[in-house]
């Protein structure tokens, strides 16, 4: 994934904010991106977004689990102003995950060292 999503990455001014409300399938965080879906809010205009995104339940413990979750996206003082259904599987070294979209624009899911 682009290092533009990683969480630390802040939204240049004069840069439209890059949006997930289309993205739809399995995906995994590695290289400048990071290594999993960031696990507690990011600050607004991070991620090259408006509302970054962050996983709000944890990540399965077992090897080859696959569960639901919630992905979350802050917005000024609201860590979680819109959510989203997402799924995460456990693959040993990583995680992968599955989601639909957003459901709005300037939304989009962050990674996290």
């Amino acid at each position: 994934m682009e290092a533009n999503r990683h969480e630390s990455y802040s939204n240049p001014p004069e840069s439209a904010p890059l949006c997930d409300s289309q993205l739809s399938g399995w995906f995994r965080f590695e290289g400048d991106a990071g290594v999993q879906m960031a696990t507690k809010a990011p600050p607004i205009y991070s991620c090259q977004t408006n509302a970054p995104g962050w996983l709000q339940t944890d990540h399965p413990v077992n090897l080859y689990e696959t569960i639901d979750a919630t992905a979350c996206f802050a917005w000024k003082a609201n860590d979680c102003e819109w959510s989203h259904p997402v799924q995460v599987t456990h693959c040993g070294d990583y995680y992968v995950y599955g989601w639909d979209g957003t459901g709005e624009c300037s939304l989009r899911y962050c990674g996290a060292d």
